[in-house]
C-alpha cells in the first residue's frame, strides 16, 4: 500500500472517530503480487485514470451475480441491487494501467445493510457501474463488520493465486505489463451482452414469417 493511500486511510477513520460514527476502513490493492486487469477483447490493460474500481456488496446470489454479463437487464438487476462502501477510485499505480492501490473508508453503524455481507470488488470501463458496457467482479474472503469491534477495517490484496470461484465476473488471462519484465497472471472484463434492438426483433420475425410461408 502506497503513502498516500495510507493517508487516505488515516485521516478518512479520523474523520469518523470524531464524528462519533463506528468507521469502516477497505484498503484494496492489485499491485504487490501483480494481478493486472485488462479491457474485454484484445485484452489491452485498462488505461491509466480510467475506469473504476469500487468495493461494496450485494443481496443477490452468487449465481445472479455470475450471469450479470449475459444480458443487459441482469446487469441492470445486479448494478442495482449493488451496494457501495466508501468511494470507489480509478485505475492506474504510478502511471501503470490495469493495476489499483486505494483505500475506501465510511461509516458501518450496526445495522448497516452491509454488515455481515461479503466483501466484493467491481470494476469496469466506465465511471461507475451506471456508465459500464464491461464488467469485473471478484468476491473476497473477508466480511463487512466480522471483527464486531468498534471499527472495521479489511485488507483485499488480488493476486495471481486467489482461490478459484472468487473471479464471478471475468476473464483469466496473461498480461505483461510494460516495465515489469514478465508477464503475469491476470484476467480481463467481459463484455454486457446487449438486448437485441427493435430492428434485430423485426428481421427475426420477418424470417420466421417467411419460413413458415414457405412451409405451407
Amino acid at each position: 500500500m502506497g503513502s498516500r493511500t495510507l493517508l487516505l486511510t488515516v485521516a478518512g477513520l479520523l474523520g469518523l472517530a470524531a464524528a462519533g460514527a463506528r468507521g469502516g476502513n477497505v484498503v484494496y490493492s492489485n499491485d504487490s503480487d501483480p494481478h493486472p486487469i485488462a479491457l474485454a477483447g484484445a485484452g489491452d490493460l485498462v488505461p491509466d485514470g480510467t475506469g473504476f474500481v469500487a468495493v461494496g456488496s450485494f443481496t443477490l446470489g452468487e449465481a445472479a451475480l455470475a450471469a450479470a454479463s449475459d444480458s443487459a437487464a441482469n446487469y441492470a438487476a445486479v448494478a442495482a441491487d449493488f451496494i457501495a462502501f466508501g468511494t470507489g477510485s480509478t485505475f492506474g499505480v504510478a502511471g501503470q494501467g490495469g493495476m489499483f492501490s486505494a483505500a475506501s473508508t465510511a461509516p458501518l453503524p450496526a445495522g448497516s445493510s452491509l454488515e455481515g455481507l461479503p466483501i466484493f470488488l467491481v470494476a469496469g470501463n466506465g465511471a461507475d457501474l451506471a456508465s459500464s458496457n464491461q464488467l469485473w467482479m471478484f468476491r473476497s474472503g473477508e466480511t463487512f463488520g466480522a471483527d464486531g469491534g468498534d471499527a472495521f477495517s479489511a485488507r483485499i490484496e488480488l493476486d495471481a493465486e486467489f482461490p478459484a470461484g472468487q473471479l464471478l465476473v471475468g476473464e483469466p488471462v496473461p498480461l505483461a505489463l510494460p516495465g515489469a519484465g514478465g508477464v503475469f497472471d491476470g484476467s480481463r472484463m467481459v463484455a454486457i451482452i446487449p438486448e437485441p434492438g427493435a430492428g434485430a426483433l423485426l428481421a427475426c420475425g420477418l424470417v420466421g414469417a417467411a419460413l413458415r410461408r414457405r412451409r405451407r
